[in-house]
């Protein structure tokens, strides 16, 4: 049997025929001696591409077992099962998940980061990788455990990579030489030459595992203290059917087996579906659902709609700019609804020549906060904005202000806007904010414009006793 599966491997390594009659004769011999399936396969695993669960040595030792008898891994464990119960424990002394950065990455688990087309999805976690690299905190994210990374960037050759993490170390300030030293990368013309594609299918739907790159990527990230590592795209590191759920499980069961044996993070990025995606959609990734089942978190990255720049005072030309990343599964953290927001600054590298005097500007994702309804708001802003809602004087004779904006000129809200209120968003939010205290109170109003029963409309009062702190006498 040892013959027969040194044979089998020497076959593999060298990529000759001869592979499945040596393999045929040892899984033979196996089940004529009594092995058992789990047997079988642990022993074979090393002279097989998928391991322990590769496609081809399961059917030979399925043939084998029924020629021969013996017990498959279903009977093998059947035989001695046992149910027990969990047990007392302290909850105070359970490890704590084993996070790296913010809650969007963890030890030994894949994270997938769902992007649209174009929203600036490799800029993002590019600099996400840099500020685990330089412990930079330039999202505002915990770094739990900063160190060197790998960014698997398989579609941009190495010179726009460089540009991409130049743009990074001059937008932040960081040392580049310090940062090219702690960033590993994997670029698309390493990929041509030794293709980091992990699992592959056959017509019939059997995933074969390519251990020997996993793990010899495994044995890299440990030899480079690797904290977390980025696969961009996910799709370029597999050859199954991403329709599947079979085929993206098993491809995704040995990312995580990466990421476990590695103690790293792992963030895959993957598209969205063709059509309209909503934010913090889990159902947005394209493809098998399993891909985010199969996730220990998830998020999606979207461009700001053309409603929220308008409600943010952002111009319908720079609102690309803006991505807005949300939580699409919520199984490890508590649901607070944050979006986090980003925005892509266009950086100079400096590098123009002639006939391209002004050089190249590349892309680097900043970190961006929405301004705050109250900025610019203060208190004699406050009291002219109630007084000329509880009082109008800018409609026209015997009209009131609505709360709802599709009033158009009897809108609240450009009572706000006319006292220093910056956007529509945020005149919103404090009509909102004013409801709910009472300070502003919509009663049944009949609409002096209008006759019969559209006459019956809602208009707002101020009620000066619940002003906020009350500040006006």
């Amino acid at each position: 049997i040892a013959e027969y599966l040194e044979l089998a491997n020497q076959c593999r390594v060298r990529n000759e025929a001869g592979w499945h009659d040596r393999m045929l004769r040892a899984t033979a011999a196996m089940a004529a001696d009594g092995w058992n399936e789990r047997q079988m396969r642990t022993s074979a695993a090393f002279a097989c591409n998928g391991g322990y669960h590769d496609g081809d040595l399961g059917e030979l030792i399925r043939s084998a077992l029924s020629k021969y008898g013996g017990k498959t891994d279903a009977e093998f464990h059947a035989q001695d099962l046992q149910l027990q119960s969990i047990g007392s424990f302290d909850p105070a002394k359970l490890k704590p998940r084993q996070w790296i950065y913010g809650h969007q990455l963890i030890v030994g688990h894949p994270t997938l980061f769902v992007a649209a087309g174009g929203v600036g999805k490799t800029a993002y976690l590019l600099a996400v990788a840099c500020d685990i690299a330089m412990n930079g905190g330039i999202f505002g994210q915990k770094i739990y455990r900063p160190g060197p990374v790998l960014y698997l960037n398989l579609e941009d050759d190495q010179i726009e990579l460089k540009r991409r993490v130049a743009a990074i170390a001059i937008q932040h300030g960081f040392d580049l030489s310090t940062l090219c030293s702690r960033l590993f990368v994997h670029t698309k013309e390493d990929n041509e030459v030794r293709p980091l594609v992990i699992a592959e299918a056959d017509d019939h739907g059997s995933v074969r595992l390519l251990t020997p790159i996993t793990d010899a990527l495994i044995r890299q990230i440990r030899q480079h203290k690797i904290t977390a590592l980025f696969a961009d795209p996910f799709v370029a590191t597999h050859a199954v059917n991403e329709n599947s759920n079979t085929e993206i499980n098993a491809v995704l069961g040995e990312w995580k087996r990466v990421a476990g044996v590695a103690e790293a993070g792992l963030g895959l990025l993957h598209h969205i579906r063709k059509g309209t995606a909503a934010a913090g959609d889990a159902d947005a990734a394209r493809g098998a659902g399993s891909m985010v089942n199969a996730s220990r978190a998830a998020f999606t990255l979207l461009p700001m709609e053309a409603t929220e720049a308008k409600d943010y005072g952002i111009t319908a030309e720079d609102r690309l700019s803006y991505v807005r990343i949300d939580n699409a599964k919520h199984n490890l953290t508590k649901r607070n609804g944050a979006t986090q927001w980003v925005k892509l600054e266009s950086v100079s590298l400096g590098n123009g020549e002639p006939p391209y005097d002004s050089g190249d500007y590349v892309q680097a994702a900043t970190a961006w906060v929405p301004p705050e309804p109250y900025d610019g708001f203060g208190k004699p802003e406050r009291r002219a904005a109630l007084l000329e809602i509880d009082t109008p004087s800018q409609l026209k004779e015997g009209l009131r202000y609505s709360k709802d904006k599709s009033t158009q000129t009897r809108w609240a809200g450009h009572a706000l806007l006319a006292n220093g209120v910056k956007t529509e968003g945020a005149a919103k939010s404090i009509i909102s904010d004013w409801l709910k205290s009472g300070t502003l109170q919509e009663r049944d109003w009949m609409n002096p414009g209008r006759r019969g029963e559209s006459a019956n409309q809602k208009a707002l009062w101020v009620d000066w006793t619940k002003a906020p702190d009350q500040e006006f006498d």
